[in-house]
């Protein structure tokens, strides 16, 4: 009687401290790993959103399967770098803002009305992982239309910076998704002067964050 009522006890602590661990495990703070170093720290990034490939509540459902992988996982990095390279759409905006998320304050966020879930998604994926980044959405109203989107881009600089309190130094805008009328508003905005910084990402199997210098 003694063995079974001993057995049955180790069996009771089992499963007590195997629930503790369980619930300690699910509470668990993620401890995400350090971004590469970017070469100077900027404070705010101007991105432009894709189309994405998959629905959004597909790729919801994937960011938050990734949140609780990284838990568990010692290196996350791999994690990371193939849910970037593999989300065909708006990977490269997530490594973009994934890459300044040490010093990242605020998020511009252009977008379309066809890309506008894609932008929801984004605003998802800054949530789980960069919580203490700001949003703004910022909607171009014909992704076709190259003066139109330099329009809306230059009423960002530097007014909308300046609503934070940054200068147009500590901003840095992604010119690697959204239309390519979106893009060539950036780098006429950018070009105008010196201090206004731009980056790209490589597209191939090893995406790299950029930063565009001037020669």
């Amino acid at each position: 009687m003694r063995l079974i009522g001993f057995i049955l006890l180790i069996i009771l602590l089992i499963f007590i401290f195997g629930n503790i661990h369980f619930y300690l495990l699910k509470r668990r703070k993620v401890d995400l790993p350090k971004a590469p170093k970017a070469s100077k720290k900027y404070r705010g990034l101007v991105v432009s959103i894709s189309m994405a490939r998959k629905n959004k509540e597909t790729l919801i459902m994937e960011i938050d399967s990734l949140y609780e992988k990284i838990k568990k996982e010692e290196e996350p990095e791999k994690l990371l770098h193939n849910f970037f390279k593999d989300t065909i759409g708006i990977g490269q905006t997530f490594s973009a803002i994934y890459y300044h998320r040490e010093n990242l304050e605020i998020c511009w966020l252009l977008y379309t009305d066809r890309s506008n879930e894609a932008k929801e998604v984004v605003k998802y994926f800054i949530t789980k992982f960069v919580p203490t980044v700001t949003s703004i959405e910022i909607l171009i109203e014909d992704a076709s239309d190259l003066k139109g989107s330099q329009n809306t881009v230059s009423r960002i600089y530097p007014k909308e910076f300046e609503k934070f309190g940054l200068e147009e130094k500590d901003v840095i805008s992604d010119i690697t998704g959204g239309t390519t009328p979106m893009s060539g508003a950036i780098i006429i905005e950018c070009n105008i002067k010196e201090n206004r910084v731009m980056q790209y990402t490589k597209q191939d199997e090893d995406p790299e964050l950029i930063e565009i210098t001037r020669s």
